[in-house]
């Protein structure tokens, strides 16, 4: 199950697998969009761009490092995304990183969180599972991921 329409977003820097990722979750056929944030952590001001967009998108991409977790920006559009019952896929953008660099926003409505790998996005993407893994690759403990959709 690829999803006709996806956002991604990140600050300053796409995963260096972008258009391999792209190409597996986005269906032949569909379209994406992204946004790029500013590094700032008091109010993000691009948050009217991200209504819109994740309005318009079935499924967020969110690209993460342990030195941008903590995002207003990205805190708004994984928030927003929940709001609206999107799954929400965080992936790590390197292999330093840990649950516990993880914001608040993220622990509380992301549906996964992984470094890149075929294997994980599979079954995410294909199989509507959910991995939850550190940025190199290591389990995280167990935990229940129900997404719940508000109003």
């Amino acid at each position: 199950m690829s999803y006709q329409s996806a956002l991604f977003v990140y600050v300053g820097v796409k995963h260096k697998d972008h258009d391999r990722i792209k190409a597996r979750i986005v269906a032949h056929g569909g379209k994406s969009d992204e946004i790029d944030f500013p590094d700032v952590s008091d109010t993000c001001p691009v948050q009217g761009e991200i209504v819109q967009k994740v309005v318009a998108s079935d499924v967020l991409v969110v690209y993460v490092s342990k030195y941008i977790t903590d995002n207003v920006c990205i805190s708004d559009a994984v928030s927003e995304a929940s709001k609206k019952g999107m799954k929400v896929i965080v992936m790590w953008l390197d292999e330093e990183g840990n649950e516990s660099d993880l914001g608040r926003a993220v622990i509380n409505h992301a549906d996964s969180v992984m470094p890149y790998s075929e294997e994980d996005v599979e079954e995410v993407v294909e199989n509507g599972g959910t991995v939850w893994k550190a940025a190199d690759g290591g389990q995280f403990k167990k935990r229940d991921m129900g997404h719940h959709t508000c109003g």
